[in-house]
């Protein structure tokens, strides 16, 4: 199963985190693995050379996070419509894929997670 982590702070999402293998199908033919995949690199990819936004990325097979938590509120806020459009995606595939994607969304407060 895939983990779509969404992390919020003051009502904008300052980052996601994205782990795990849906094992919807074979490796290589896993369309929902793709999907996902697809989504988040590009709108990191969006973060990273169309804003032209710094943020924390990391990559590792089945894992991809994203962190703008050290970002300006003016930065996160320029994000926000790519975010937004991720974490809309995201809940769509969810809809139609319930048993291989699980989404999480927590809100940060001063610092720490809350769920």
């Amino acid at each position: 199963m895939i983990r779509c982590d969404f992390f919020t702070k003051k009502n904008l999402i300052v980052g996601y985190i994205i782990d795990g293998h849906a094992g919807y199908a074979e490796h290589g033919e896993d369309i929902v693995c793709s999907a996902v995949s697809v989504l988040a690199q590009s709108i990191a990819n969006g973060i990273s050379e169309v804003i032209k936004i710094e943020s924390i990325i990391e990559v590792e097979d089945g894992f991809l996070s994203l962190s703008l938590r050290r970002n300006s509120i003016e930065e996160v806020k320029q994000c926000q419509v790519l975010l937004e459009t991720l974490m809309i995606n995201i809940r769509d595939l969810e809809k139609n894929y319930s048993d291989f994607i699980k989404v999480i969304v927590k809100e940060e407060v001063q610092g720490n997670v809350k769920n």
